[in-house]
């Protein structure tokens, strides 16, 4: 369902709904489990809160990951196959960070966790809980970005197929 929604200041964006059904329910099918290089799956059921602004150069000013405002559970999955490097507090938010076979690194914060650095998950494994920080306002969310390297990717390009056309 595509709705345009103010999302900060005078930026227009789009949000997508994916994850729950009109009830409220979770499908029976989330979180998903098969992934293949590269993919990823949604963390939490929910709808895109806030889009990344992934500026240029690195040090300027922006929103380097996607904020999902959570409908169903409040608890977060594996967006994929990875070992938890990173179990710790940034600004007093807590998070996990996670790295998969192709060396991508997930970061995922807003949310606690027992899990411990060098724990493996797979994708759909419950990797922790969201928490209320006020980070999205009124909406509990979570916070999702993806790096390679020092550099920031949308984590968008790892969950939804791209549609190349050719002349």
């Amino acid at each position: 369902m595509l709705m345009a929604s103010l999302v900060t200041g005078l930026s227009i964006g789009i949000t997508l709904q994916f994850g729950a059904s009109p009830t409220g329910q979770l499908p029976a099918a989330f979180p998903p489990t098969e992934v293949t290089k590269g993919e990823a799956t949604w963390p939490v059921a929910g709808f895109v809160y806030r889009f990344p602004d992934i500026p240029w150069p690195d040090w300027n000013s922006g929103h380097r990951g996607i904020d999902i405002a959570i409908t169903g559970s409040d608890l977060v999955y594996s967006p994929t196959a990875a070992e938890v490097v990173w179990v710790g507090a940034i600004g007093g938010e807590s998070g996990i960070s996670l790295t998969d076979d192709f060396g991508y690194r997930h970061t995922l914060m807003h949310l606690t966790s027992e899990l411990e650095v060098g724990d493996s998950v797979v994708a759909g494994d419950v990797i922790g809980v969201a928490q209320n920080s006020g980070h999205c306002g009124f909406e509990i969310c979570i916070h999702w970005s993806v790096r390679q390297g020092e550099k920031y990717l949308d984590p968008r390009w790892f969950v939804c197929e791209l549609l190349v056309l050719l002349p």
